[in-house]
């Protein structure tokens, strides 16, 4: 039968065949040779044979589906965190800004109180950018980061072109030398409302840096700390780390790390700032510590006054830590985690008597302590839970004691009595079947526990795409005793990147990623499943082939490069900087995975 047939084609060859079995030629083949009571069988057995074709061809696709629901692991199709930057100042010289800070915040649209984590583990410098020079304008910056213009310079005594002036509030260097940070500070850039923002952060690696007439190195990279080693048992998780590695990917361009080498006490303006603005203004501002930075020439003195430099910039995750506590028994421990927000990993298990589990992992010793986490049951071809299964092992027992019932034996009575009391015992504790919830609850299975005492879980949960688009002027909350609290925590960039768990449709382009990169990205089918994968239900199409780009370095000209062009989906209205984010998106994506030799430049398809 060919896919194409409908019921007219069906109908019509089984007549032809029908008129053949009963010795009817061709020219003797006529509908109205039939009797209709033949016409109405035969119209209707072609129906039902469409009908079951059409079956068979939507069972390849569930079946599909739900192999891709067994195979394919928790973590990718699972949420994903929103992630955005944050930007705070620590009460000692330094400080660590590592998932032991908390930080909350409350969504001003929802109301939902979010949870935000470093994606790692980041040095914070006791220091501020205080003011700022380029071309005729000097600029103060409060506590709040909004800018004021203090003095205009005459046009005959402007500061030299491409060239930007940082007045710095630092400590001094003897007071934090010797500390786990080193000495590198993290500068922070962004051009706010610029549509070619990115452009300028391609070109910060071309900057040159002074530090009071000194040069320094300038590395266009998040600067992190090493992560420190996992205490009591807690893990943090590969799945945990390489989101953390995607965020830090996606705001990379706008950092510089400069090593702060021989810097001495702060003191009074450089004499070339003297010279252009007014000196007795310039003796108000308070001791500084004076960086010059110098950019390439597609950098004009407009621009430079737009650039916006911080310090103690970071990016943050979307993710709160939860904690759960279950009693522990004798028979079976086996506990429902079961959070207001989707769970994405299991931290630490611990319990009263101080006992630690670790994961558990194919080999291990049959009497350590361990835990299992299940998300999908046991991964069985077979979409049933738990509460679905008692319910038919209800419905069984009812039935087989009604058919025990006319035997007439009093002990069998009896017994079957007290199963049908246990029966309705167990029925008023079950759920009723619409309250049960939509997706799968994980579990958490217990090995080698004490019999009595109870249990502490240790969790990291996120709303995902809830807490998209959370406004700057959100205020973050913090209990830390390491942050200032006389200079807010305040978001830098929105939070952005949450997605909610995929379901059957968007989880085949992640199948098909999964099976084709395995970790690593080397052809151009491989780039188009990364990037299909990355948004299923914005992204509709990826093209990829070969241009070239005006290179990021001085004296390099055209390189070559190879595109990836996002169609995304005809019915969805994006605007021109959700589609950079989901460009960008996909570029970090495809940056951790690239194995090529060509840089990728991810961009969307002009219509």
């Amino acid at each position: 039968m060919n896919s194409l047939d409908t019921r007219d084609q069906i109908k019509a060859r089984m007549l032809r065949d029908t008129a053949r079995l009963w010795g009817l030629s061709d020219n003797q083949l006529d509908t109205t040779a039939f009797d209709p009571l033949v016409d109405l069988l035969l119209g209707t057995l072609a129906a039902e044979s469409e009908r079951v074709y059409g079956e068979i061809l939507a069972s390849r696709g569930r079946i599909l589906e739900r192999l891709v629901q067994v195979l394919l692991p928790e973590t990718v199709t699972g949420p994903r965190p929103a992630h955005g930057l944050l930007m705070a100042q620590p009460t000692e010289n330094r400080a660590v800004a590592a998932h032991d800070m908390p930080l909350t915040v409350r969504h001003p649209q929802t109301g939902d109180e979010l949870g935000l984590l470093p994606a790692g583990r980041f040095s914070l410098l006791n220091g501020r950018v205080v003011c700022g020079a380029a071309g005729a304008q000097l600029w103060r910056l409060d506590d709040q980061q909004n800018r004021t213009p203090v003095a205009s310079a005459p046009p005959h005594r402007r500061l030299p072109e491409y060239t930007l002036w940082l007045g710095l509030d630092l400590p001094l260097q003897s007071q934090y030398a010797d500390s786990e940070s080193d000495n590198t500070a993290r500068f922070y850039f962004n051009w706010k409302n610029q549509p070619n923002a990115m452009q300028y952060c391609a070109q910060l690696g071309q900057t040159g840096w002074q530090v009071e007439g000194s040069p320094a190195r300038p590395l266009t990279a998040i600067h992190t700390l090493q992560p420190e080693p996992a205490d009591n048992g807690a893990t943090d998780t590969a799945d945990l780390h390489e989101l953390e590695q995607h965020a830090q990917r996606y705001y990379r361009p706008h950092f510089v790390t400069v090593t702060l080498t021989d810097v001495g006490p702060a003191g009074a303006a450089p004499a070339i700032l003297t010279d252009s603005f007014d000196a007795a203004l310039l003796q108000t501002l308070p001791p500084l510590t004076w960086l010059r930075v110098s950019f390439p020439p597609t950098f004009s003195a407009d621009m430079l006054q737009q650039t916006d430099c911080l310090l103690n910039a970071f990016p943050v995750l979307n993710i709160q830590a939860s904690t759960p506590t279950f009693r522990l028994n004798d028979i079976l421990n086996v506990f429902p985690l079961q959070t207001d927000r989707p769970l994405l990993a299991v931290v630490e298990v611990t319990d009263s008597e101080g006992n630690t589990y670790a994961p558990h992992t194919l080999g291990d010793d049959p009497t350590r302590r361990t835990y299992t986490l299940r998300h999908r049951g046991v991964g069985r071809f077979d979409s049933r839970q738990a509460a679905d299964l008692v319910q038919h092992t209800l419905d069984q027992l009812r039935d087989d004691s009604a058919a025990f019932l006319p035997l007439g034996y009093d002990a069998l009575r009896g017994q079957v009595e007290d199963i049908q009391k246990s029966m309705q015992r167990i029925r008023q504790q079950l759920p009723p079947a619409a309250s049960l919830p939509g997706e799968p609850t994980p579990f958490l299975i217990i090995n080698n526990a004490p019999t009595s005492g109870t249990l502490f879980v240790r969790c990291w949960t996120t709303a995902a795409d809830r807490a998209n688009r959370l406004p700057l002027s959100a205020k973050v909350d913090t209990t830390s005793p390491a942050l200032r609290r006389d200079r807010p925590v305040s978001l830098l960039q929105p939070l952005l990147g949450g997605m909610a768990r995929l379901n059957d449709a968007a989880s085949l382009p992640a199948f098909r990623r999964t099976l084709l990169t395995r970790g690593r990205a080397l052809t151009a089918e491989d780039l188009r499943a990364i990037a299909l994968a990355t948004a299923p239900d914005l992204i509709t199409g990826a093209t990829i082939q070969k241009s070239v780009a005006v290179g990021t370095e001085a004296r390099q000209g055209l390189t070559r490069v190879l595109d990836v062009r996002l169609a995304f989906r005809a019915g969805r209205v994006l605007a021109a900087d959700e589609k950079e984010h989901w460009c960008r998106e996909v570029a970090a994506q495809i940056d951790g995975l690239w194995a090529g030799v060509l840089p990728i430049r991810v961009i969307p398809e002009t219509a």
